[in-house]
């Protein structure tokens, strides 16, 4: 069965860019290929001759950018990789394999792990349910940071929705679970996120401008969440904050792998009462 892939990265000038292109490019087959969309810097296409670089008169979000590298791409799969991750050894051929085998998406591992203490708190409160910690299954949605999706879901399905700056994953993968594909999570397939955001006040703004955007997704999907839709009104978020806030966290670590993390408990929850109080936000 053909299976030649198109990786598809977006960026705005992540300094992580050049080490994840080093860990990709041996990675590639003579069929497959990578675009980088976005804003970078121009010293990295003399480096990576093999990389397609397409430069945005200005900066794009990650759902028009995602739409853009799938317009310009030729393979039969999108395989998604955000430039602030490090694909682990043996990615591509993994995702590969497992759409070989029919699954027509498929989600990896986060894995999570960071000697900074906003960074790995971050990344805990984002990424619990996809960690590489994480068992094998089905999931209700998947992030784009580790994702593979063949042609023919996204010609069913159409592209990321370019109105949402953040949660366009989320609303397109729940699309795809509405049009009657698995979801796909195998944990092995990972990759390792290392973001920007060394302390507290990158930390607070990205969940605050998260909450701010993906409210609109839990909206549209309250169903997918299992939450009713009164409790994404303004005065109840700002109200109950503490509490949702506590039992997401409690959640969390009751996880056994998460709660070695402990120390990052004050953080994770204070992320989601900033979380509450963004989705508040008109």
């Amino acid at each position: 069965m053909k299976c030649s892939i198109s990786v598809i990265i977006p960026t705005v000038n992540e300094p992580t860019l050049e080490v994840c292109l080093s860990k990709l490019i041996p990675q590639l087959g003579w069929e497959d290929e990578t675009l980088v969309i976005g804003r970078f810097s121009p010293s990295l296409e003399p480096k990576f001759p093999k990389v397609r670089f397409i430069s945005t008169p200005e900066r794009v979000n990650p759902a028009t950018a995602r739409n853009l590298g799938m317009q310009k791409a030729k393979g039969d799969l999108f395989l998604f990789l955000d430039s602030d991750c490090i694909p682990s050894e043996g990615w591509i051929e993994n995702h590969r394999k497992c759409q070989i085998k029919g699954l027509r998406v498929v989600g990896g591992g986060v894995d999570i792990s960071n000697p900074n203490f906003w960074i790995l708190s971050d990344n805990l409160s984002m990424f619990h349910e996809f960690s590489s910690t994480q068992p094998d299954g089905e999931k209700f949605l998947l992030p784009t940071c580790n994702l593979s999706v063949h042609r023919e879901v996204v010609q069913k399905v159409g592209g990321l929705n370019e109105l949402l700056p953040r949660g366009e994953d989320s609303d397109w993968t729940i699309r795809m679970k509405k049009a009657g594909y698995s979801l796909n999570f195998f944990c092995t397939i990972s990759v390792l996120h290392c973001p920007m955001r060394e302390n507290w006040r990158l930390v607070f703004e990205h969940w605050f401008q998260s909450g701010r955007n993906n409210v609109r997704v839990r909206r549209n999907y309250p169903e997918a969440f299992g939450v009713p839709r009164w409790i994404y009104h303004p005065i109840c978020l700002r109200f109950f904050s503490p509490l949702i806030a506590l039992i997401t966290t409690l959640k969390i670590f009751s996880h056994q792998p998460f709660w070695k993390l402990w120390r990052t408990f004050p953080a994770v929850y204070l992320t989601k009462v900033i979380y509450c109080w963004g989705a508040a936000t008109k």
